[in-house]
């Protein structure tokens, strides 16, 4: 292995954030050496964060909506969804950008989330207003 000149404990402290993220859509990633640690001391090297590497894994969810395949395509996205596929140089600008908002949820997930606080609010109203005029629930 050969040990590059800005140090070890950049590249491990980014892989274990990538690891995370990836972990976030059910991927499990093996231990960083080899090629893959020469993509990430590349990375590192070109001034690019872990934070900004997690973005890029969050990106490539978001671009493809999820990683389930799309009725009538042939392409699966979680077939290419690997550390040298997300951070492919030519898309990883466009993927950091789209992932700056977090990870991926699908627009039922949103709208489930939206419903329950929608529900959790009306219940506090009327909570308040039961504790203001003195009632109790029957």
């Amino acid at each position: 292995m050969k040990q590059s000149c800005f140090g070890w404990p950049e590249i491990d402290e980014a892989w274990r954030e990538v690891t995370a993220a990836f972990a976030i859509y059910g991927k499990k990633l093996r231990p960083l050496k080899g090629a893959r640690r020469d993509l990430m001391s590349k990375l590192i090297a070109d001034g690019y964060t872990a934070d900004e590497l997690v973005a890029a894994v969050h990106g490539y969810v978001h671009w493809h909506k999820g990683l389930e395949p799309k009725p009538g395509e042939s392409f699966d996205p979680s077939k290419w969804f690997t550390p040298e596929t997300v951070f492919r140089a030519e898309k990883l600008e466009l993927r950091i950008e789209l992932g700056e908002a977090g990870p991926y949820r699908s627009r039922r997930d949103v709208a489930a989330e939206r419903a329950r606080a929608a529900q959790e609010e009306r219940e506090r109203e009327i909570a308040k207003v039961m504790e203001e005029r003195k009632l109790r629930a029957v």
